[in-house]
């Protein structure tokens, strides 16, 4: 909401609009409203956007107005467009995003996703002789070439501005990305064994490369609007 430096000529401090804000809603405030930015042009020139948030316990409704000094303003919810991160534990998009917090899946690894170690005791048999972290990272929710952090991966919740909220891909178009996350990864291993070959190194990767294979996509490409992606089984 915006909020002038002053009303009928009495200094609005943070005390005040905190006051007004919380006898307005019934409930206490997490912490002081902040002021995120001055507006200095427009409609709201010379007036602060404050911004402020409850605790969900106390299952406040959002309000349309809260009175401050005797003068409403009008309240709006505040989107974090902002890109969501993955979990921090299991490294899947879900809600909390990011922390970890609740979450009790199986602690993966950051490079290759996979539960039976961490990532700083990253191993597996196309490492094996050339450094640990020298094969093709795997993401955890696309089976991309590429960390579960990468801003780039195609499962990654993207905030549609119409809805205001944060969309994730249908179970057929998930299909289809992690088919072809595998497709690339067995073709990226390809050529790894191929480059260790030429330069004289065993080529581990060999036999995982013709063992390996993608699944048919389905043809699903509809738009999901769930708000979760679970990390698909390590490969």
């Amino acid at each position: 909401m915006f909020v002038p430096s002053e009303a009928a000529g009495i200094e609005l401090s943070t005390t005040i609009i905190k006051a007004g804000i919380e006898e307005s809603i019934g409930a206490k405030l997490v912490c002081d409203p902040h002021r995120l930015r001055h507006a200095s042009e427009g409609a709201e020139a010379g007036l602060h956007h404050v911004q402020f948030a409850v605790l969900e316990e106390y299952k406040v409704r959002r309000p349309r107005t809260v009175a401050i000094a005797g003068v409403e303003y009008q309240i709006n919810e505040f989107v974090d467009k902002r890109r969501k991160s993955p979990c921090s534990r299991c490294l899947g998009f879900h809600k909390p995003f990011a922390t970890g917090t609740g979450c009790h899946n199986p602690t993966r690894c950051e490079h290759c996703s996979s539960a039976a170690h961490s990532t700083d005791d990253h191993s597996c048999k196309h490492c094996a002789g050339h450094g640990a972290r020298t094969c093709p990272p795997i993401c955890a929710n696309c089976n991309g070439l590429h960390r579960s952090d990468d801003g780039t991966c195609k499962m990654a919740p993207q905030m549609n501005k119409h809805t205001k909220c944060w969309l994730v891909p249908s179970h057929g178009q998930a299909k289809s990305v992690r088919n072809q996350g595998r497709i690339d990864h067995q073709k990226a291993l390809k050529v790894l064994a191929g480059e260790r070959k030429q330069n004289g190194t065993s080529p581990v990767v060999a036999a995982a490369v013709a063992a390996g294979g993608g699944e048919e996509d389905d043809g699903d490409v509809d738009v999901g609007t769930s708000m979760e992606v679970n990390p698909s089984a390590s490969t």
